[in-house]
């Protein structure tokens, strides 16, 4: 995350994140969007499939699926924020606090979602379908 108009604000790397995997695509209609449910701890850069090589497990990998990242983030002064992502690979919807806020499409090309935050703390939650098929 970094900073935009609020003073004394500065760039924030956000490395660790909570990892859910949904390869029945539930997680949208299931409300996952405010990032409130489980997961395993994740450091972005993260590869999900990177286990899965080859036989069944390798091709459901190649395929791709659908990945939830979460994570709490706090805000010290009311402003316009930019959250930067080095990559998503192909597919992305970035939700704070439950609501879109950014959509991307592509492989291996940073973006960033820039909007206004309230001081205090926000839950941010990425949807992501590594295929080039949409599965959105």
């Amino acid at each position: 995350m970094t900073g935009g108009d609020p003073s004394g604000s500065r760039p924030v790397a956000l490395i660790h994140w909570r990892y859910r995997a949904d390869p029945r695509n539930r997680g949208a209609r299931s409300g996952w969007r405010d990032g409130a449910w489980s997961g395993r701890p994740a450091r972005v850069p993260h590869v999900p499939t990177r286990p899965a090589y080859r036989g069944r497990a390798g091709r459901v990998a190649y395929a791709g699926g659908v990945v939830w990242y979460a994570r709490e983030l706090t805000v010290p002064v009311a402003g316009r924020y930019a959250i930067a992502f080095e990559s998503a690979h192909h597919h992305a919807t970035v939700y704070v606090d439950g609501r879109p806020v950014r959509r991307h499409t592509g492989a291996y090309e940073p973006f960033s979602a820039r909007l206004s935050l309230r001081r205090g703390r926000h839950t941010l939650a990425v949807r992501g379908h590594p295929s080039h098929r949409d599965g959105r």
